[in-house]
């Protein structure tokens, strides 16, 4: 399911972007007519081209490269910490082990968000090139994407084939029905531009999404993806492969099928009526 999520996702997803180009509906991608045969590969053009990131430090004591890998290990860090703690406390109050099925990424946003709070305040060299933590960040994003797509099995299916293939088919259906018709009537501003990080995010990963919004939105001039960013402090540790997620098997052979349906279609329906009600009438056009 994951192997159909990715590549539906990126598939798709690449589709859904030229769509909206092609009728005018992104803000950042425009003029593709004007655009240079160079260009429309993917190719920065020669007089474009600029130095990249900023050296801040001296080569005689560390790379620039090594020291922003290291602000984003250190990130990552805290991040292993808080996930440690929280699985030794609830192991010594509760005795269980839920929090082993959480994945380090949530945390680690947590760690991300100390780190930047630490730059904010203390950097006054501006020692940390936002520059290079970009590049950083677009270099880890395609090392993801490509070893999940090439790490896949499609051993598992067997006699599950028809169920598979209803989930699957159902899962892409309703996440293009949501990024029509939800994601012009929920986002107030850059609808396609946001929407489509949360298409990618809901058909494979958190990875998809941010891939997608950077086809769109490569120099980061629209709110996409600081959004996308926001939104995941609150996702990640409960739906994102978070709490619920570890905790969705566990409860459903505890009440059954059933009472989790329930509870997952009140929880759809809370989150359409604040997107469409509250949320869609923020027009800011």
């Amino acid at each position: 399911m994951a192997t159909v999520g990715i590549l539906s996702g990126v598939i798709i997803g690449i589709i859904l972007i030229n769509w909206g180009v092609r009728r005018d509906k992104t803000k950042i991608i425009s003029n593709v007519k004007g655009m240079s045969a160079t260009k429309k590969a993917g190719i920065v053009e020669e007089e474009d081209r600029n130095s990249g990131p900023e050296k801040t430090v001296r080569s005689e004591s560390i790379e620039t490269l090594t020291f922003h890998f290291a602000i984003v290990g250190l990130a990552i860090f805290i991040g292993y910490l808080l996930l440690e703690g929280v699985t030794w406390l609830e192991s010594a109050l509760f005795g269980s082990d839920f929090m082993t099925y959480v994945p380090l990424f949530p945390l680690a946003m947590f760690g991300g968000l100390a780190v930047q709070f630490f730059v904010d305040k203390y950097d006054k060299h501006r020692l940390v090139d936002r520059q290079m933590i970009t590049t950083i960040q677009g270099f880890a994003l395609d090392i993801l994407i490509i070893s999940a797509i090439a790490t896949v099995s499609l051993a598992v299916l067997g006699e599950y084939l028809v169920p598979f293939l209803l989930l699957a088919l159902f899962g892409i259906v309703w996440n293009v029905f949501g990024f029509f018709v939800f994601g012009p009537r929920m986002l107030p501003d850059y609808w396609l531009e946001r929407a489509i990080g949360d298409f990618g995010q809901s058909t494979g990963v958190t990875a998809t999404g941010l891939m997608l919004i950077r086809v769109v939105d490569p120099e980061t001039e629209s709110p996409a993806l600081e959004g996308f960013g926001y939104k995941q402090l609150v996702f990640e540790p409960f739906l994102g492969g978070g709490l619920v997620t570890a905790l969705s098997a566990p409860l459903i052979f505890q009440f059954g099928p059933v009472p989790f349906l329930i509870f997952a279609s009140a929880m759809l329906l809370i989150g359409l009526l604040v997107g469409l009600l509250y949320f869609g009438r923020k027009k800011t056009e």
